[in-house]
């Protein structure tokens, strides 16, 4: 390895370190999912993301005007991400706000990244060092609806599949769930870890430019990647800018790291690697803009507030979210597809209802003759709602043979999906239903 270091002139160096005696499969683990990671599912996921940092900047810019001193005691809140990303170097360890780097011993590489991401955003807004699980993000970490997907295990996985698990559900703590490297039934934890936002560095492009991903790391923190590593010369990095060229996304085995930082000298990103801290510089490295493939599909992950919270937000949007979804989804088995249509016209209805809730309840004082309104709509919409509900879950359900082929058990099994899909539909438009009336209950609150 050192002979070839120094016949190609490169410039980084090399040396025993523990990932050299293991194997690729305690190393690596990042997996595609083009469900997750295609353009449109990109741009679809920043949509939602957008829109929600939009009200989480104006709760923390409330927060800040009644609490000026704020400012003094978390300077990184207030980081000006255009004139940050200009900066010559700049990187997140040296401003005390990443996390322990830790050792991974399965193919789940993914996992570590999304939790080293979640860890330094929770540090940057709360000012406070946590632990979280990445056993559970491997044993319980769920995809968005519809897919609802396993964003991974010990056999590999995606990152950001893990963060919108964060978003929807949460995340538990190391002592509540400790790392042990294997695969185990999911036991549903407490998780105490919130997150109220993740996207893409830039949802138009495989790879962001060096520019964005600088400006994304100011604005957000450290952020996820990904990224191919063929040589062995990776494994036994000790020092110096590690360069590598890769041929595509499918070469050698896939990594996922986390990006905290930049230094235009070197030309280089600054990584934290979950392979301990004997590789690299005590767990750290750098690598070269545009090496290994680099940057690919890079996202960021913002941690709740403890001091502002737009939870409320969130649990109605993903909860419309999924009502919505299960109701197109319930078609293929729904005899009383007037009746469906009729539903998702409802939800449609009564998420932009929601919506100038949630815009009214962010000014203040609020316009009580504009609040009384609302308050009726949303009447409306959930008895609506609730009558259509009740009147779904008493129709007979499609089971009419696939084929002239089809056996009784397969006949039985698509009963059974039938009555799942019914179950699951009528729930999620007793949640969203539930949701509206939380709704309520806050506007009458701030009219008191």
């Amino acid at each position: 390895m050192r002979a070839n270091i120094k016949r190609k002139n490169l410039k980084y160096m090399v040396g025993y370190t523990k990932a050299l005696g293991k194997p690729n499969s305690a190393l690596f683990g990042d997996k595609d999912d083009p469900k997750v990671t295609s353009p449109q599912a990109r741009r679809l996921s920043n949509q939602k993301a957008m829109e929600l940092m939009k009200l989480d900047d104006k709760a923390k810019a409330d927060y800040i005007l009644k609490n000026p001193s704020l400012v003094q005691k978390y300077p990184d809140l207030v980081i000006k991400p255009l004139i940050c990303s200009k900066l010559a170097s700049f990187n997140w360890r040296d401003k005390g706000k990443v996390s322990p780097v830790k050792e991974q011993a399965c193919y789940d590489c993914w996992a570590f990244a999304a939790a080293g991401a979640y860890e330094s955003s929770y540090l940057i807004r709360n000012g406070i060092t946590v632990d979280d699980s990445e056993q559970y993000i491997i044993d319980c970490a769920v995809s968005d609806p519809p897919d609802n997907e396993d964003a991974g295990s010990c056999s590999g996985g995606l990152a950001v599949k893990a963060l919108q698990h964060m978003v929807r559900v949460g995340t538990a703590t190391e002592a509540t769930l400790p790392y042990t490297g294997t695969n185990h039934a999911c036991t549903n934890p407490a998780t105490p870890l919130d997150a109220i936002s993740w996207g893409f560095v830039n949802p138009d492009a495989d790879f962001p430019t060096t520019a964005q991903i600088k400006e994304a790391l100011c604005k957000y923190g450290p952020l996820t990647t990904r990224m191919r590593v063929v040589s062995d010369d990776f494994k036994a990095y000790t020092e110096g800018v590690y360069n590598e060229t890769v041929a595509s996304d499918t070469s050698g085995e896939g990594h996922a790291v986390v990006i905290v930082g930049w230094d235009n000298a070197k030309g280089a990103w600054l990584i934290k690697n979950s392979w301990g801290t004997d590789w690299g510089y005590d767990g750290f490295g750098w690598i070269a803009y545009g090496s290994n493939r680099i940057g690919r599909h890079s996202a960021w992950i913002v941690a709740e507030s403890s001091l502002w919270s737009i939870r409320d937000a969130i649990h109605w949007r993903v909860g419309y979210q999924q009502a919505y979804n299960r109701i197109r989804e319930h078609q293929k088995y729904s005899k009383s597809k007037e009746q469906l249509t009729k539903i998702e016209a409802e939800l449609k209805s009564s998420e932009k209802t929601m919506t100038a809730a949630e815009q009214l309840l962010s000014k203040k004082p609020i316009n009580k003759q504009e609040a009384n309104s609302l308050v009726v709509n949303i009447d409306n919409h959930t008895k609506n709602l609730d009558n259509m509900t009740n009147a779904l879950g008493g129709e007979t359900l499609t089971t009419t043979p696939l084929s002239s082929t089809q056996t009784s058990t397969q006949l039985t099994q698509q009963k059974m999906l039938a009555t799942q899909s019914q179950q699951q539909t009528l729930q999620t438009l007793s949640n969203f239903s539930k949701s509206m009336h939380d709704m309520r209950m806050s506007i009458i609150r701030n009219l008191r």
